[in-house]
């Protein structure tokens, strides 16, 4: 990673504040780490969890360290231990997982997918690597492959291998059907005189004199629309000439009125409100 003058402000002020707050040697150390002394961020972290050893911050840096330095098995056991002092710490199960899945310890890795599973029920990424971790146990224990060659095998022919045989992991049959969206209840909507009436409440909507007939409903049967619209009648309302009062100078004129559309007054006057506004 470049270093940046960022991180050597942050240095610097870690390095002041670390005399009157010993709790912060976690981040001392990590920006050790990010500046590229390890020998420092080791010396940090050795110091620090020797006084705090219930540093959870401190294990998770301490876990990133050994991965930095290519010592898997060391980093393992620093996230397993940020672990044993906190088991909600999503970042050191997903290290823990992949740990184990690079190590083909498919057990160790289904523990933690599970636990991260439970963490974020609606996460699909780690869905797709717990059901591919149990396909590869599935096929181990089954004599389908041998634990050194079943990770070269695609995801989805090992899952077609194991339908064919029926040895599909029962949990992933119940994490499919847990994932089934359930479905919608969509309210009947039928046309009365007074008005439209859904679910058992009625709704008064406006009657327009030019529609003979209304909008029937009919059951979805065939494929055929819910709402299906009748022929509609429609014609111009009928117009009435209006006499003008006669005045000195004017002619009487005929003035066209639409019977069905009033004039609002500034009283009267309808107000629909701010839309842009959010609703709850």
């Amino acid at each position: 990673m470049e270093i940046t003058s960022e991180i050597k402000e942050r240095l610097a002020i870690l390095r002041k504040q670390i005399k009157e707050e010993p709790r912060l040697f976690a981040h001392l150390a990590d920006c050790y780490l990010l500046n590229g002394e390890t020998k420092q961020a080791a010396k940090t972290l050795i110091k620090g969890l020797e006084k705090y050893p219930n540093s959870t911050s401190g294990w998770l840096v301490k876990g990133n360290l050994h991965l930095k330095l290519k010592e898997p098995k060391l980093a393992y056991n620093a996230f397993k231990q940020a672990l044993r002092t906190n088991r909600d710490v999503a970042y050191a199960h997903d290290k823990c997982a992949e740990l184990a899945e690079s190590e083909s310890d498919h057990e160790r890795s289904i523990q933690h997918l599970r636990e991260l599973k439970q963490l974020d029920p609606l996460d699909d990424i780690v869905q797709t690597r717990l059901d591919t971790a149990l396909m590869r146990r599935a096929a181990v224990e089954k004599g389908l492959y041998r634990r050194e060659y079943v990770d070269q095998i695609m995801p989805k022919e090992l899952r077609k291998n194991l339908l064919e045989r029926e040895e599909l992991p029962s949990e992933m049959m119940r994490t499919a059907s847990d994932r089934v969206l359930p479905e919608i209840s969509i309210p009947v909507i039928e046309s009365t005189d007074k008005g439209i009436s859904a679910g058992g409440e009625q709704m008064q909507t406006a009657q327009s004199p030019t529609d003979t007939q209304p909008i029937t409903h009919r059951e979805d049967t065939a494929g055929t629309p819910l709402f299906t619209p009748i022929e509609i009648d429609r014609h111009e309302p009928e117009t009435e000439q209006i006499s003008a009062m006669e005045t000195a100078g004017e002619q009487e004129e005929d003035l066209e009125t639409n019977p069905w559309v009033d004039e609002l007054s500034d009283e009267d006057e309808v107000t629909h409100g701010d839309d842009s506004q959010p609703t709850d």
